[in-house]
């Protein structure tokens, strides 16, 4: 959510300069890499928690992740 405000408002302020493409690339190139940055710890503390607690880690995958997918199915679908 933040990385998309902040590329939203740089990119209304880079529409008014010359080096808006410059300034653009460098945006995307941060927000790059605070998104990798993000993924590799994530991964890092995932995988401690996953070796440790595989059945923790499937409730959270079935209550977190595929419950609201198919709830929202449930709603969405004609006749139900």
């Amino acid at each position: 959510g933040f990385e998309i405000v902040t590329y939203d408002m740089a990119g209304d302020w880079a529409e008014m300069n010359e080096q808006s493409d410059l300034v653009q690339f460098i945006l995307i190139a941060v927000l790059g890499a605070m998104l990798l940055f993000r993924y590799l710890r994530v991964a890092y503390l995932g995988s401690r928690f996953l070796l440790l607690n595989k059945f923790h880690f499937l409730l959270y995958i079935c209550s977190v992740e595929i419950a609201p997918v198919l709830i929202l199915l449930r709603l969405i679908s004609p006749g139900q």
